[in-house]
């Protein structure tokens, strides 16, 4: 109220001293006068009672809060340090602090993991229905300050610490109010062991053994009880059936991983559930951790190769060799010579080097092989051959190697074949040429990540030289160079050796030169160990080229067989022609997923999503969400002029999170935040 009389008696002694000082000027001049005056007592009582108001009603109005809750899967880990099973989880105590809470005016309430998520402060509950599988503190400050269009005077977050994604906190912290930071739980004081890795060695066939490696986190406890045993016990189950349980070595009492691989019999052909569990130790912290699921799919036979030469040599001999030396692979050889009558003669090579009479796979043959080598003169194979394979190759799911021995006629080939070779067909033979003598390399960096895993990105330099070049061939553009012979000269790259593309749903290569064999002879020569860079070479080159898939009309499945928890359940998928042209009309897509019973059975239906592609789209991929742990199956559709197209699978969402491999809280980050803009660090 003084604020409102103080300018009105400043105005009154104004137009007092006025009348007291009345100049001798007209009557208009008095008017101006009389209104600047007045004007500027206004002015000057606004300057004090417009600043004095707004402190008034920021003294009056609520506190303006922000709370965070972290709602990410390490928040579901025990709250107090002597966990157990029937502990409070870090997130059900938090919930209870926002409850007792909520009540207070001016308070908001959001969650965060991966997002930042406004709550319903009604529940205390995040509108997410699952935890996130990331924890990004700085987005979600970053979010809470560009969304809101007024100032926070305090913002409060509820977290264990756990912060492994998105930048540093800190960086957020120069627009911030003074941060509360509580801290959600206590140190483990009872050891604790987490089942982090669980995955599959390689291809799993009937008759054979499954091999997996299996990574253990250690945590010992800070009691003084809290010693890790020299082992622990983990139990397989395929579809809920036991089937094994085997030992794992933990080396040592202090904290850390520990890993172990681990074999035992394939079951028959099909795919499984595989479910790996640990044992609890006697008092162990929390058995939440101790589960993993994976996808077991059991192939009915191995990868079938098969290897065609008409011109049989050295680098024919020892590629068969490399090829034998993997269990994986079971590896067929034709040989084809011309016969006294000028006709072909095929013969069946077996494993130990005996002859059989055989003949060149037809179209049924073609449809088992995985890979197919055609070596030797490569234009002395009959038509019908070539364009058997160039039909193969159409279909998809097919690696396809040319290894050229002696002169070259691209344009001589079958159309149906042209678009597999990686070199591009012309009028012009490419013939042999002597190699020079300088050193051979294999470049591990490519385009396609082909050889990524060889050499860590640095080349494999010194190989010894190859015999003959091909001169006069040139490469598609979307071939990649694998390996190069020596230069003839500095400061030109040697000519292509190794070359490889993808074309569709098949792989291709061509190896272009000869001589090849004296990089396998490194690991009869090299001192004090066995160079196997020739090996690995075609063991990489080959499994790349025999990961395309075959066509079907519709390919529509999740990113993982196994999410998760907290992570986001996806899918992707193509089509090839529905209703006639994929050129004009939309297509729509369509996915239902529904949760499985403990029998196996369908029951409520927890996600639908549809997706409208524009006209000649035919890849799709979109995002439903997150689900809670469970088996899951879908159905994906995809319907454009009338006509439709199927698709149904299952994945599954298991009940880990890489975020609990780390069971301790940590307070750094919080602390640093909190002091850093005025604020307190406190435990919950």
């Amino acid at each position: 109220m003084w604020l409102a009389l103080l300018p009105l008696a400043a105005l009154l002694v104004v137009l007092w001293t006025y009348r007291k000082t009345y100049p001798p000027l007209s009557r208009p001049y008095h008017i101006l006068l009389v209104v600047l005056r007045v004007t500027v007592v206004l002015l000057t009582g606004l300057l004090i009672f417009e600043p004095a108001t707004v402190l008034s009603r920021d003294r009056e109005r609520p506190e303006r809060v922000a709370l965070l809750l972290d709602r990410s899967a390490s928040m579901l880990l025990p709250v107090s340090g002597r966990g157990g099973r029937s502990d409070t989880s870090r997130i059900e105590a938090a919930e209870k602090l926002v409850r007792e809470n909520t009540k207070s005016a001016g308070l908001a309430v959001f969650t965060f993991g991966d997002e930042l998520h406004r709550a319903d402060s009604s529940q205390g509950q995040g509108a997410q229905p699952e935890v996130e599988d990331r924890t990004d503190l700085a987005s979600a400050l970053h979010e809470l300050l560009s969304r809101s269009r007024e100032s926070w005077d305090r913002v409060y977050v509820v977290s264990d610490g756990r912060i492994n994604a998105g930048r540093d906190p800190l960086l957020e912290s120069g627009g911030l109010p003074p941060v509360e930071s509580v801290l959600a739980g206590e140190p483990p004081e009872a050891p604790d062991l987490a089942l982090a890795g669980f995955e599959l060695l390689r291809p799993v066939y009937e008759g054979g053994r499954v091999e997996l490696e299996l990574s253990v986190a250690l945590a010992p406890g800070t009691a003084g009880a809290g010693t890790l045993p020299e082992a622990a016990l983990c139990d397989f189950y395929l579809d809920s059936r036991k089937v094994a349980e085997k030992k794992i070595s933990l080396g040592r009492t202090g904290a850390g991983f520990a890993g172990e691989e681990i074999s035992f019999p394939a079951p028959p052909a099909g795919g499984y559930w595989l479910k790996a569990v640990l044992r609890p130790l006697e008092g162990e912290w929390t058995a939440l951790n101790n589960e993993r699921l994976i996808r077991l799919e059991v192939a009915k036979s191995r990868r079938t190769l098969l290897l065609v030469s008409n011109a049989p040599d050295w680098d024919y001999a020892f590629l068969r060799r490399a090829f034998e030396l993997n269990a994986e692979w079971q590896v067929e050889g034709l040989i084809v010579l011309r016969g006294e009558q000028g006709g072909e003669v095929v013969r069946r090579e077996d494993a130990r080097g005996g002859y059989s009479a055989g003949r060149l796979p037809d179209d049924k043959k073609l449809a088992e092989v995985d890979f197919l080598l055609l070596h030797g003169r490569l234009n002395d194979y009959e038509n019908s051959f070539l364009n058997h394979i160039a039909g193969r190759a159409q279909k998809g799911g097919l690696a396809l190697v040319f290894w050229p021995a002696g002169e070259i006629k691209p344009d001589a080939f079958p159309a149906a074949l042209l678009s597999w070779l990686p070199f591009v067909p012309g009028p012009a033979a490419a013939v042999l040429v002597r190699a020079p003598e300088g050193p051979s390399t294999i470049n591990t960096l490519d385009r396609y990540n082909i050889l990524a895993g060889l050499g860590g990105g640095a080349a494999f330099d010194n190989l010894p030289p190859v015999q003959w070049v091909y001169r006069g061939i040139a490469l598609k553009s979307r071939a990649e160079v694998l390996a190069r012979a020596g230069q003839r000269s500095s400061g030109e790259p040697g000519a292509a050796l190794l070359a490889a593309m993808p074309v569709g749903e098949s792989r291709t290569a061509a190896v272009l030169g000869e001589g090849l064999w004296r990089w396998h002879m490194l690991s009869q020569d090299t001192p004090g160990g066995r160079d196997t860079r020739y090996y690995r070479l075609w063991e990489a080159l080959a499994g790349w080229l025999m990961s395309g898939e075959k066509k079907s009309g519709l390919v529509f499945a999740p990113a993982l067989s196994v999410f998760p928890r907290g992570a986001k359940v996806g899918f992707k998928g193509a089509f090839d022609t529905v209703g006639g042209d994929s050129a004009t009309g939309r297509a729509r897509v369509t996915v239902e997923v529904r949760r499985l019973g403990e029998a196996g059975q369908p029951m409520d239906t927890v996600a639908q999503s549809t997706l409208e592609l524009d006209a000649g789209e035919t890849n799709f991929s979109f995002i439903l969400g997150r689900l809670r742990p469970g088996l899951y199956e879908f159905t994906g559709r995809v319907g454009k002029d009338g006509e439709e197209l199927n698709k149904e699978g299952r994945f599954a969402v298991e009940s880990y999170s890489p975020e609990m491999a780390a069971v301790a809280v940590d307070s750094t980050v919080l602390g640093a935040l909190s002091a850093s803009t005025g604020g307190r660090l406190t435990r919950l």
